[in-house]
């Protein structure tokens, strides 16, 4: 996958670094919440992101399967996560997890 950011300032590379660097951040924690939230209900990992100041989003689970997106929002770049979660149908507890897009818009 290819990105590309246009300047008009040379001196907002540093800041956009630090904010990609959040933005990969807050992934990470999102990746390791679902890893410790596994077997659990969907309700409770959103209770532990929001202790941390990230919000996760989820539909309705169809067929076993829910989408939940993140969003990212700072001065110079906004992205989004879509994480596609497996839902056990019997309990309805996280059974598996993967990435499905990750978009980074610059402003």
């Amino acid at each position: 996958m290819t990105c590309y950011i246009d300047l008009d300032n040379v001196n907002d590379l540093d800041e956009i670094s630090d904010e990609l660097n959040d933005f990969a951040e807050d992934i990470s924690t999102i990746q390791d919440y679902l890893d410790e939230h596994m077997g659990d209900f969907i309700e409770k990992l959103n209770e532990a992101l929001n202790s941390e100041g990230i919000v996760l989003s989820c539909n309705e689970a169809k067929e076993g399967n829910m989408e939940c997106k993140y969003k990212f929002q700072s001065d110079l770049i906004g992205g989004e996560v879509i994480f596609l979660v497996e839902i056990d149908p019997f309990d309805n507890k996280i059974k598996d997890y993967d990435i499905d897009k990750i978009r980074l818009i610059t402003k």
